[in-house]
């Protein structure tokens, strides 16, 4: 059990603005990686998925997907955005 997951750090979800447009991040461990999803909240369809080593790759990988289906012309700045989001910055 030495690796289990505290309920807190299972599964996350939030909203954030990717570019004008309000999107749900939720993010969840698979094993020893990272998967996340992102859908645009009403009606709440997947625009993006990703895996990652970390929470924040897949993150990013779900968002730079959902960034590129929205058709977002700064795809890094709406990436970095959020990135700092997540760091708390």
């Amino acid at each position: 059990m030495g690796d289990a997951l505290a309920p807190s750090d299972e599964f996350h979800r939030r909203t954030v603005h990717l570019g004008p447009h309000e999107v749900c991040v939720t993010s969840y461990p698979i094993g020893r990686k990272f998967s996340s999803r992102v859908d645009n909240v009403s009606p709440g369809a997947n625009i993006g998925r990703g895996m990652g080593e970390t929470r924040a790759e897949a993150e990013t990988a779900a968002l730079a997907g959902a960034a590129a289906r929205l058709g977002l012309p700064d795809i890094e700045r709406a990436l970095r955005a959020d990135l700092d989001a997540i760091r708390g910055r």
